[in-house]
């Protein structure tokens, strides 16, 4: 083999190494992807939890008006026992750097109703304790 061949083969191989690291951590979750998705399952939770009051209740909006302070809070332990699929996305929530999977009593979804009270009026509030650092 000729020197320049070495050369080209050198530099293919560093563009394809150096590619792969890029992709490698571009693609990796962070934690704002994490709680994107813990942000999707309190929003699943609460359009379940809506249509369950609205069976029960005979003003669900006055009943969810009563949490406008506090929220709903609910730890990703208590969610996951409620139904499969939050579970299955809580056993997603895993920590790329260190692969921590995330406390599930000190891991938890907030949501706060807001005026007018509808099923899609709220804001969510999520806390991730993952071990990522502060």
């Amino acid at each position: 083999m000729t020197k320049k061949r070495i050369i080209i083969i050198c530099a293919i191989v560093l563009v394809v190494l150096v590619s792969g690291v890029i992709i490698f951590f571009v693609t990796r979750p962070s934690k704002k992807t994490l709680e994107a998705k813990l942000e999707n399952v309190g929003k699943l939770f609460y359009a379940d939890y809506y249509k369950n009051q609205e069976k029960v209740q005979k003003d669900v909006i006055d009943f969810v008006k009563g949490f406008e302070k506090s929220g709903i809070q609910i730890d990703l332990e208590n969610l996951s026992k409620m139904d499969t699929k939050y579970k299955e996305i809580i056993d997603t929530l895993v920590n790329p750097s260190t692969n921590k999977k995330c406390d599930s009593k000190k891991s938890y979804i907030k949501i706060i109703p807001k005026k007018p009270y509808g099923e899609s009026d709220y804001d969510i509030k999520v806390n991730l304790e993952c071990g990522f650092k502060k």
